[in-house]
């Protein structure tokens, strides 16, 4: 099992029968965000309505025919507009749409809340967000100025959902609230899980684990990633007796983040992590070694639906997978810290690695220059791309993003895409028996009503099922399950959609094209077991009920 409680059973019992050797006693009974029904109470407190603000919702002039790429574009003129009053939202993937209108403002600061991204100019000046969705504002009080809004709608439907001015002070006031109540949340859950013996020492001396450590994989090496309270560096003692942590290694964190590279066992590995004054439980992990059959998760779209998620993870480790992979769209607000933490903490719940891959969603609040700051921070391993390759068994896969760019795409002459038609060349691509791509836009999709998959992964792709031999394509995007068999030349393709890991489901309805094999609206994770020339996929939802198969062979 992947989190090894010490209880004092184990003290007893290991105290009776060797009185020389004792199991430590954690600081803290649980980490801080080992609670879904208290992370919930703090998701409440860190999102506080603002109690002053002016809306800017009326009278804004909106023009859909800009068909202009990339982030740094000519501001139209808006001379044919239409009037619309926000929230406005209209289909039209993968397209920028451009917002104008002019009142007074003063000091202060935009909300700008848009699907997928915002740009902002003020008097014809770019201006630059100051984190997430809250840009900075300097006007002349009473004075109109004339706001300007590009959109960059990576999605289906997308446009404006509101705007709002706040006052410099309110803002101020906001963050220290916000501030205010965190630390407050850090005390009261730091008590409630302490040690009795230690109720009234200061607490400062004993920084708490924010979240259980989730393990990542990557060329042979596994790495072990928790975030912390504040700390910056800790004290990982490990060894391959639970009595016996006989090794160990300093960590360095940034902010409380900690990512280390772990030295693989061939037994299972305990370890315990120390942190000023604190010590945690011992843990135990073992990596399922991939042999001639071997099994892999599937899932896609966790986005915030922590509950759900956390139930599909438990589901998962009942097949013991020798590794996961994450389809994208992560969390469902890219800039929210918190919500990686949450992430985090739910995967490591799992008893296996992961590979997580970025969606659209995890680019939310990074739309000024494309760069996922927190994805980098809570998912990417050292010197790795959002973009990435790796082979297990008789597998290779190749992970792509097509996010990193406006619109979404990987065009001819892009780095990713040189990276690409190297790795589709590879020697350990041509050698791999089952050749899969992972990334979170599917080229196919019918479960979204008037979305029909991505035609720029569609037109990248389809050139090369057959000359590349590519046996798998799995996304998620559309929040539902679906599944297509493609014949190719002498070339079978399986294209997955795997996008029920916990986001609000597709509503009722269908696309007239393309016709999938399968689409089912449910929630759930899939499961591949790999077995030489066979490869058999099965879908189950979240009661762990059999929702489809299919089987590959190879000839």
């Amino acid at each position: 099992m992947n989190r090894l409680v010490v209880t004092f059973v184990i003290l007893f019992v290991w105290g009776c029968s060797s009185p020389q050797t004792h199991l430590p006693i954690p600081t803290y009974s649980d980490v801080l965000l080992g609670d879904l029904t208290a992370n919930a109470r703090l998701d409440s407190l860190l999102h506080l309505p603002m109690m002053v603000g002016m809306d800017v919702n009326q009278d804004w002039q909106v023009i859909a025919t800009d068909t202009v790429g990339g982030l740094n574009p000519t501001v139209p003129s808006f001379g044919s507009s239409e009037s619309v009053t926000l929230p406005h939202r209209i289909l039209l993937p993968n397209s920028p749409i451009w917002y104008r209108t002019s009142v007074p403002l003063d000091n202060g600061v935009l909300h700008i809340r848009a699907d997928d991204g915002a740009q902002l100019w003020l008097n014809g000046q770019r201006v630059h967000r100051l984190t997430g969705e809250y840009f900075p504002i300097h006007a002349t009080s009473n004075q109109p100025t004339e706001i300007t809004i590009r959109v960059l709608n990576n999605a289906m439907e997308g446009g404006l959902r509101s705007v709002q001015w706040i006052a410099q002070k309110d803002w101020s006031d906001y963050q220290t609230t916000q501030q205010k109540h965190y630390d407050q949340w850090i005390t009261e859950r730091k008590l409630s899980l302490i040690h009795p013996d230690l109720k009234q020492a200061d607490l400062s001396a004993y920084p708490a684990m924010l979240t259980d450590p989730y393990w990542q994989s990557a060329n042979d090496s596994l790495y072990l990633r928790w975030q912390s309270e504040g700390i910056e560096q800790a004290i990982l003692r490990f060894g391959k007796d639970s009595l016996d942590l006989n090794l160990h290694k300093t960590v360095s964190g940034v902010s409380g983040n900690f990512l280390t590279f772990f030295p693989s066992f061939e037994n299972i590995i305990y370890y315990q992590i120390q942190q000023g004054k604190t010590q945690s439980q011992i843990y135990s992990f073992q990596k399922q070694m991939v042999k001639d059959t071997f099994q892999l998760a599937l899932w896609g779209d966790s986005q915030g639906g922590w509950v759900t998620f956390s139930k599909l993870i438990s589901r998962m480790n009942e097949h013991e997978p020798a590794f996961g992979l994450g389809a994208g769209d992560l969390v469902d607000q890219g800039s929210d810290r918190f919500a990686y933490l949450q992430f985090v903490e739910a995967l490591s719940q799992s008893t296996f690695v992961h590979y997580p891959v970025p969606g659209n969603h995890d680019y939310d609040g990074y739309y000024d220059d494309l760069h996922p700051k927190n994805y980098f921070e809570f998912a990417a391993l050292p010197h790795h791309k959002q973009y990435f390759s790796w082979t297990e068994g008789n597998c290779a896969f190749i992970a792509l993003d097509p996010d990193e760019r406006f619109p979404v795409g990987i065009p001819e002459g892009s780095a990713q895409y040189d990276w690409f038609i190297e790795q589709i060349h590879s020697s350990a691509w041509v050698s791999a028996e089952w050749r899969w791509i992972v990334l979170h836009h599917p080229p196919y999709s019918q479960g979204w009503p008037g979305y029909h998959g991505e035609v720029s992964i569609l037109e990248l792709l389809e050139p090369l099922f057959e000359s590349t031999r590519i046996d798998l394509v799995v996304a998620g995007h559309s929040h539902d399950y679906e599944r297509l068999i493609r014949q190719f030349g002498a070339q079978k393709t399986a294209f997955l959609v795997v996008g029920g890991g916990g986001g609000g489901l597709e509503p009722s309805g269908l696309s007239d094209w393309p016709v999938m094999d399968t689409v089912i609206k449910k929630h759930h994770y899939g499961i591949a077991t790999v077995q030489g020339k066979s490869l058999i996929f099965r879908a189950y939802d979240l009661e762990n009920q059999l929702m489809d198969s299919l089987t590959l062979t190879h000839q």
